[in-house]
């Protein structure tokens, strides 16, 4: 159920409202979106290099520094190599994102 708006913080909401509308219509993506987008393309680089049977030292070690990072943020060690490994290896859309990531297309306008 959605919270009802706090009149306090009405003012600092609408401007956040403006400003989300502002990306939109230039068609900037937020952060979020961003750090998303990086994660399901790392995802799909360790998958295709999986694929090879090779290994990549570039990408084991952004997966160490990830997991070091997560731990150093408090976040139990085991429980932070089953997070990785869950967003990492185990998506349902690797195929997807894979067929995305090949597509070549021009300059964005």
């Amino acid at each position: 159920m959605p919270r009802r708006r706090n009149p306090v913080n009405e003012k600092q909401r609408a401007a956040q409202e403006r400003y989300r509308a502002r990306l939109r219509d230039i068609r900037r993506p937020e952060a979020p979106r961003v750090d998303g987008a990086v994660a399901a393309a790392f995802a799909v680089a360790l998958a295709r290099v999986r694929g090879t049977g090779e290994r990549s030292a570039a990408l084991e070690t952004i997966i160490a520094d990830s997991k070091a990072l997560l731990i150093d943020a408090g976040y139990a060690p085991n429980e932070a190599v089953r997070k990785l490994m869950s967003r990492l290896l185990y998506r349902d859309d690797l195929e997807p994102l894979d067929a995305a990531t090949r597509k070549r297309s021009g300059p964005s306008s």
